[in-house]
């Protein structure tokens, strides 16, 4: 064999040790078969709050006291880290961030919509409930965000935003989510709403909500259509793999990797 070549198969033998050790081929690495760092948009995604009105005379909001359930929709988008286990306690996690939210819906005193406070950080996990188990997994986010309610005059809308973080947790069937996978207000005290501009203005506050990323299509959706299969070229018949191909081949089927992916 020429140096060179030998130079060549040592690198890719290199390159695949890294690449395995990445994926947890190593014998030592992560027992999880979680999707590596990405983001997840959903277009439409489905949610309710529950809002307790606590101040009269502002914008249109009802009279203190008034508790109201409204139904909101609309898109959302998720970026989620590497699987890790950072604590060391063989459950595979990953960390998570919403990095896009914009909720609509319509309440009794008007349009109300409810978006990220871009101030604050959204941040929640992804974990196995239990070792070498991708499913069930246990989720949370603790969640801020700006609600901006109608005007009672028709001028400048009110805007509130809570400054404690809105726990939400769910049991996850897969990641990304799947379809119905929900999160919900954790057990707890209900989260104040005050106003952005007067934080001693306290305008309300979140007694429940709901979040489903990934809801079934509704009655009367159609069925996305299938991809038509394209006809595969006929392939040459070779003879035994050399040294180079296999270590490729070991490289492409790692982190779902296609032939004509870039491995560096």
């Amino acid at each position: 064999m020429s140096v060179i070549r030998c130079v060549f198969v040592f690198l890719l033998a290199t390159v695949a040790a890294a690449a395995l050790a990445s994926c947890g081929g190593d014998g030592g690495g992560l027992d999880s078969d979680y999707p590596s760092a990405g983001e997840d948009r959903f277009e439409l995604t489905r949610a309710t709050v529950e809002i307790e009105y606590t101040l009269d005379g502002v914008s249109a909001v009802p009279v203190a006291g008034a508790l109201e359930r409204i139904e909101l929709q609309g898109p959302t988008r998720i970026s989620r880290s590497d699987p890790q286990d950072k604590d060391g306690d063989g459950r595979v996690e990953v960390a998570t961030e919403i990095a896009e939210m914009e909720l609509t819906g319509t309440a009794s005193f008007g349009p109300l919509t409810v978006r990220l406070n871009p101030d604050e950080s959204s941040t929640g996990m992804v974990e196995q409930q239990q070792p070498g188990e991708d499913f069930p997994a246990d989720s949370f986010f603790d969640v801020f965000v700006q609600v901006e309610l109608p005007s009672a005059n028709g001028g400048t809308a009110v805007v509130a935003k809570n400054e404690e973080p809105l726990r939400m947790e769910a049991e996850l069937s897969d990641l990304p989510p799947g379809e119905d996978d929900e999160y919900r207000t954790a057990d707890g005290e209900a989260v104040p709403l005050v106003s952005v501009n007067d934080a001693t203005l306290r305008l309300g506050r979140i007694v429940d909500a709901l979040h489903i990323p990934n809801p079934a299509p509704g009655p009367g959706a159609t069925e996305t259509p299938e991809k038509t299969p394209t006809e595969e070229p006929e392939e040459t018949p070779t003879g035994e793999p050399s040294v180079e191909q296999a270590l490729v081949e070991e490289l492409v089927g790692c982190q779902h990797r296609g032939p004509g992916d870039s491995v560096l």
